[in-house]
């Protein structure tokens, strides 16, 4: 890597964690859940479920993706892109495997460290700051793969999903479970109708183009098997999001959102209906799609 790409690189990174970071955000993750009843002492990872599960219909489609694929006890579970821990705190606990988040901003894995020491996971659950794109971890460590909704921001795929196959037990040195592990993926891709002009912002990846970096599923499609991986698992998800999003918008419409205590608005802040209201219109006019998939290594 170049010292003038570095540069470029790190100065992007920095531009994605301002647009994401919300000033305290742990004090007001805590103090939102004391305010809507929640005893912060002894909270349930149900309980998080409306502020932590930061993707397209939330918690049901972690909760669905699970059903697509084993996960055992014994598992050492990778989630990249962990933002505050939802979906590895609900791996850990529907199926009691170790789980690492990786994510690129140190105040969301600090905020994830906290909610999962409150529920009572943190022997099972710990997050990692780190560019998913030269992950900190050795070869063959991860017997899952696991990331929703973190391609997005990434501009270099080939890199990302080089060091997902790199990671995951696949590998010469993956001893018994050679070629077992498995990669799931939820994630936004451009639709047949992109067209970047027309792209509704701000939206909850992005502020703005430069913050974006959406590719064709086919591309990808293409840049995962080239890392090394075939899918299983290849499907268009984008009518659920619809439906998700409308529902939503919909909510935001009769109240402002006031009856919702819990939400990702917490998460996001002020501009949270506006990045859902640009949401709904770019799935509407096929700028953009939602894939749901499961691969493995290639033999």
């Amino acid at each position: 890597m170049t010292e003038e790409y570095s540069q470029s690189k790190n100065s992007v990174n920095e531009e994605i964690r301002n647009h994401y970071i919300r000033k305290n955000l742990k004090d007001v993750v805590l103090l939102s859940l004391q305010k809507s009843g929640k005893d912060i002492n002894r909270l349930t990872y149900e309980d998080l479920a409306p502020i932590d599960q930061f993707h397209t219909q939330g918690i049901k489609s972690t909760i669905d993706l699970a059903q697509h694929v084993t996960v055992e006890s014994d598992y050492h579970v990778l989630d990249a892109g962990s933002g505050i821990g939802g979906p590895a705190r609900y791996l850990a606990f529907k199926f009691g495997c170790k789980v690492t988040g990786l994510d690129l901003l140190d105040e969301y894995c600090e905020v994830a460290e906290v909610l999962t020491k409150k529920i009572g996971l943190d022997t099972l659950v710990n997050f990692r700051q780190g560019d998913a794109t030269r992950m900190p971890f050795g070869n063959a460590m991860f017997d899952l793969l696991w990331t929703q909704h973190a391609s997005m921001n990434i501009a270099n795929k080939t890199q990302f999903y080089s060091e997902m196959h790199r990671v995951l037990k696949c590998s010469e040195n993956a001893g018994d479970r050679r070629g077992q592990g498995k990669l799931v993926i939820y994630d936004i891709y451009k639709g047949n109708n992109y067209d970047e002009t027309s792209f509704h912002f701000p939206v909850p990846w992005a502020s703005h183009p430069s913050l974006s970096f959406l590719i064709y599923p086919e591309d990808a499609l293409e840049i995962l098997h080239d890392a090394g991986f075939k899918e299983i698992i290849w499907d268009d998800k984008t009518e659920d999001a619809l439906k998700w999003f409308r529902e939503m918008t919909e909510r935001f419409r009769e109240d402002g959102g006031a009856s919702r205590q819990l939400g990702l608005e917490l998460i996001v802040g002020p501009k949270w209906q506006t990045m859902v209201k640009n949401l709904l219109e770019n799935y509407e006019e096929g700028n953009i799609v939602l894939v749901q998939g499961v691969f493995k290594c290639k033999e």
